[in-house]
């Protein structure tokens, strides 16, 4: 690890876990290609990548958390949502995220998470009647699209990706769906985020060590938030089959990869 590699993974971080490609697989591939450490790393650099999404997912949104805060009744149900949103992930999380972390953090669970997850948004377009504003969202809604976000565990899905997927299957616009799972992204951050740090002896860390997870937390928030910003505009007029067609894509790069 250096510093250059410290800010390229941020930078993939950041890049890739609000647009639905996976920034699970993307890391996970960037990291055997650039030959950082699974074991002096690994899940602890992640931990600190996503406290640098979490930043730029809070900046994005700080006009709703504002909102909650003030007590507005509107915004109020909204994050009301977005709580029961998080319970199936939340259980999920505590019960089996170190398990499946270690158990499919392989290049090849990125490659079935990729192409399962393309399946989905593929349907997710063919359903969905795009018509639905977020105030007419129910406890339904919120429990479907959590219990989706439940698949994201496994590399190459995507939480952004199959959330949204979710949405659009419900009959939600692209744009508010997106918007919700964003909104779901702030507690599952700093709850995962914290987590994990937690766990991190600072002690065992060099002073090189934590320059890195700087450097890579400060990419992974200004590409994040730079990325929430481009994909809302994007999803008012665009639908997901490009994402689709890159996941099979950068799906079929590793296969060669593995293989050659």
């Amino acid at each position: 690890m250096n510093i250059f590699i410290a800010a390229i993974l941020g930078a993939v971080q950041g890049l890739t876990e609000f647009l639905p490609v996976s920034s699970t697989g993307h890391l996970i591939v960037a990291e055997k290609w650039l030959g950082v450490s699974q074991e002096r790393f690994g899940l602890t650099f992640d931990a600190a990548l996503h406290l640098g999404t979490l930043t730029a997912v809070v900046l994005y949104f700080w006009g709703d958390i504002a909102k909650l805060i003030s007590f507005d009744r509107g915004v109020t149900r909204l994050w009301m949502l977005v709580v029961v949103g998080i319970v199936p992930a939340g259980i999920f999380g505590v019960l089996f995220e170190d398990a499946v972390a270690t158990v499919f953090r392989s290049p090849w669970a990125v490659i079935l998470g990729l192409m399962g997850g393309s399946i989905a948004f593929v349907l997710a377009e063919k359903v969905g009647k795009r018509a639905r504003e977020l105030s007419s969202g129910n406890t339904r809604d919120a429990l479907i699209i959590g219990l989706a976000q439940v698949f994201s565990f496994i590399p190459g899905v995507s939480r952004s990706g199959i959330t949204i997927a979710a949405g659009l299957g419900l009959g939600f616009r692209r744009e508010n769906a997106a918007r919700f799972s964003f909104l779901m992204a702030i507690p599952l951050f700093a709850a995962a985020g914290l987590k994990r740090l937690t766990g991190i002896e600072l002690a065992a860390l060099g002073a090189n060590d934590l320059l890195f997870f700087m450097i890579g937390t400060i990419a992974a928030a200004v590409s994040g938030y730079l990325v929430i910003a481009f994909l809302m505009r994007y999803l008012a007029q665009h639908s997901l089959f490009p994402f689709v067609w890159y996941r099979f894509l950068f799906a079929g790069l590793i296969f060669l990869f593995l293989n050659k």
